[in-house]
């Protein structure tokens, strides 16, 4: 956090682009100085005001060293989510944007390409070897039988997603590596940063971004030229890591002349049909779309003229 307090008031004063090095060209068109979170979007914050949460880095440590990497990530993401509820049950402050200032460690173990090579694990609930639940159809179909220990094997391990999925219906969240903040801070052996990081100015620019739009309660940008009376949908499809039946979930989006967005989840099915083809059935289609027509019927007391 002591990181982030220093570089909350960066945010706040305004970072320049460093100077061309020696191999760099004068101008460098794709670097702009960042002029301030107040002076760019309007917003402002108090670093001293800030809710503080602390976890303790060894439990970090133990859970990402568990044999099964799906364990070990929803482990790690278990703390973080648990100190985050802790703090609601007991607090009344209600907070606009959780950020998550993470040891180099998660991003090198709790990712699905992590090899986590040369750590010494320790064993889990479940064993090594296992990627996907286990089928058990016959005992599946008992009412006390649990199985909701395999729920950790419905996507793939990954700290960002567990995270992001388990917070949509919390607040927005924004998880930065603590090398981001102060990549001098963590230096190898030779005496040089573990990792190379953007500018300070470009860094600037991100954090401050994803500040800025997450904070807002309506997405700061809308559809250039909406026709009045026109409703426009966006698709989008998802694989399932590890579905048995290689399913794919659909979603839409409808977006609104007045910059809001409605979110609509389709029905999971096989809706990929070559190498980057998604195409719904009929009837997937035609409910989705009733969905849609629905809801924009709710909102603007009429049906769209156009879809």
């Amino acid at each position: 956090m002591k990181l982030f307090r220093r570089w909350s008031q960066r945010l706040l004063d305004g970072i320049k682009v460093p100077p061309p090095g020696p191999r760099e060209k004068e101008d460098r068109l794709h670097l702009a100085d960042f002029l301030g979170l107040e002076e760019t979007f309007g917003i402002t914050f108090d670093p001293t005001g800030c809710s503080e949460l602390q976890i303790d880095e060894s439990q970090i440590d133990r859970a990402t060293r568990i044999l099964n990497k799906h364990e070990a990530v929803d482990e790690v993401a278990q703390i973080y989510i648990d100190r985050v509820q802790k703090f609601r049950r007991n607090e009344e402050r209600s907070i606009d944007v959780w950020l998550f200032i993470v040891p180099e460690m998660v991003y090198e173990r709790c990712r699905p390409e992590s090899k986590r090579t040369g750590l010494d694990l320790i064993e889990g609930k479940v064993s090594k070897k296992q990627k996907t639940r286990t089928a058990m159809p016959l005992f599946e179909t008992l009412p006390d039988f649990d199985t909701s220990v395999e729920n950790i094997f419905d996507d793939v391990p990954d700290f960002r997603r567990r995270i992001k999925a388990e917070f949509l219906s919390i607040a927005p969240t924004q998880i930065l590596r603590e090398t981001t903040l102060d990549p001098y801070a963590f230096l190898n052996s030779a005496g040089y940063p573990i990792r190379k990081a953007q500018d300070g100015a470009t860094i600037g620019w991100n954090i401050a971004t994803g500040l800025y739009y997450k904070s807002q309660p309506k997405p700061p940008w809308r559809l250039s030229a909406v026709r009045d009376g026109v409703c426009y949908i966006g698709m989008v499809y998802k694989n399932l890591p590890n579905n048995r039946d290689n399913h794919v979930c659909c979603a839409a989006q409808m977006f609104l002349t007045e910059g809001d967005g409605v979110v609509f989840r389709g029905a999971n099915g096989p809706w990929k049909t070559d190498e980057y083809e998604y195409h719904l059935s009929a009837d997937a289609a035609e409910q989705l779309l009733r969905q849609v027509i629905e809801t924009y019927e709710d909102l603007h007391d009429r049906p769209p003229k156009e879809l």
